[in-house]
């Protein structure tokens, strides 16, 4: 009895270890980033406007200048390059003869194939004097012939015009030898006509009803 009794151990329970419970975790949605737009900052400082100096515009003038240049240039070069073999539509020819026309205005006519004499008289007394029409007396010299015969009236009182080696007359250079002979200004000026034409050309001018101002008559 006086022993103790041996504690039997294994009777007793061991205690049981705590097993922790595994953490949940918490979902959390995390927030987008936001845009963020970065505004300009406007500078309180007001910029001031530098003065336009005359070097400057000199400089920008020179530079408009070179650039018309080189377009003028060009435009030139392609013309030089283009083929002379090129036939030209009617309409080009046209505008050709137009600016052909436009030279010519402003300049003194002058005569084509044609010649104007002046013979004036050798008697001092008398201002009388003689005008030899040759050539082509046609329209292409009306405007010349008018020239230089309109002063010749201011210098003489008796004008004898003489018509020879004709080549062509048409109406209008008719119609001027007229005008010479009846102009109502011409008070006190005495004018003659005569003319040495061929035969079909007078017989022309007989039918036209011009002989009696172109051709003084015969005397018998």
């Amino acid at each position: 009895m006086g022993k103790r009794a041996k504690t039997d151990n294994s009777s007793k329970e061991k205690p049981k270890k705590k097993v922790a419970k595994p953490a949940v975790k918490a979902s959390v949605k995390k927030a987008a980033p936001q845009k963020v737009i970065a505004k300009p900052v406007q500078s309180t400082v007001k910029s001031k406007k530098r003065p336009v100096t005359v070097e400057a515009k000199k400089a920008e003038n020179k530079t408009i200048k070179a650039v018309t240049n080189e377009k003028k240039s060009i435009t030139a070069a392609k013309k030089i390059a283009a083929p002379k073999n090129q036939k030209k539509a009617p309409l080009e020819e046209k505008s050709v003869q137009k600016k052909d026309v436009l030279k010519n205005i402003g300049k003194r006519p002058t005569l084509r194939n044609a010649k104007l004499i002046l013979e004036p008289s050798k008697r001092k007394k008398i201002k009388k004097t003689k005008v030899i029409l040759e050539g082509d007396l046609n329209i292409n010299n009306v405007d010349a012939f008018m020239l230089e015969i309109e002063p010749i009236f201011d210098d003489y009182d008796f004008v004898d015009f003489f018509q020879r080696e004709v080549t062509s007359i048409d109406l209008s250079h008719i119609q001027m030898l007229h005008y010479f002979k009846n102009h109502p200004g011409r008070n006190g000026k005495t004018v003659t006509i005569n003319s040495d034409v061929s035969p079909e050309m007078k017989k022309m001018v007989t039918m036209a009803g011009f002989k009696e101002l172109l051709f003084i008559p015969k005397l018998v």
